[in-house]
């Protein structure tokens, strides 16, 4: 497949409306996956036919040299009421499980059927993508095995550019949280303050680290009026309060 290069989104899009297979895995050419990865999956998905797949996985911190493991219960749910009971114990209050689809594996008809496809930032698209995916789910599968090892690096990545607007992005991954809350009609203060913990994290790294990124050369006063523009938006000030 040959298209001009506009951004991962696009590129991921372009994948799952060409491909033809019954299932789609996304993975992340700098990760490792473990041999065993395709031909444990494959036996499940044949034997269950599920929506969706979720696998463990490690995390390795190229920089500590750490590795940290990261599982789910083995659980089969059958209804949208049970994805959003596993949603609310395994997704979001583990970290990182919510936020990645190449520990995931997607029927291809069912992204199909409801019109999910990624959208166009430069960080946290896979989020936004399967906080699009969880409120259509009716079958999904998370086991304990394993099969993949993220890697953190301190440069090189997403983490270390400077991208511009990074703010609106922080305030696109609340507002699809929030959007989820609503139709799954969650009240839970937990789960509202971990959104608000996330986005008020994602505002001070707008604030501090991308406004005065070496490679940002907006002037003194276009920063100026950025850090107004985010210190006074409307979400913000929810957050803070």
């Amino acid at each position: 497949i040959h298209q001009d290069n506009s951004g991962a989104g696009e590129a991921r899009n372009k994948g799952i409306l060409t491909a033809k297979g019954e299932y789609i895995w996304f993975f992340d050419i700098d990760d490792y996956a473990m041999p065993h990865l395709l031909t444990t999956c494959v036996d499940i998905l044949k034997a269950n036919k599920p929506e969706l797949l979720c696998f463990s996985f490690t995390e390795y911190d190229n920089t500590l040299k750490a590795e940290s493991p990261y599982t789910y219960d083995n659980k089969h749910t059958m209804s949208n009421s049970e994805v959003k009971e596993s949603f609310m114990h395994q997704l979001l209050n583990k970290t990182f499980n919510n936020g990645f689809v190449w520990n995931k594996i997607y029927q291809r008809e069912f992204l199909i059927r409801n019109n999910i496809l990624f959208e166009s930032q430069r960080i946290q698209q896979d989020e936004i993508f399967n906080l699009k995916v969880y409120p259509k789910l009716q079958t999904m599968i998370t086991i304990p095995n394993i099969l993949y090892r993220y890697y953190i690096y301190s440069s090189g990545n997403t983490r270390s550019y400077y991208i511009q607007n990074r703010h609106l992005i922080y305030f696109d991954v609340k507002n699809a949280f929030s959007d989820l809350f609503r139709h799954w009609d969650i009240n839970d203060t937990k789960a509202y303050m971990y959104v608000y913990d996330r986005l008020f994290k994602g505002l001070i790294t707008s604030l501090t680290f991308n406004l005065f990124h070496t490679n940002n050369s907006l002037t003194r006063n276009e920063k100026k009026e950025i850090m107004r523009n985010i210190l006074n938006h409307t979400e913000t000030l929810d957050c803070i309060n």
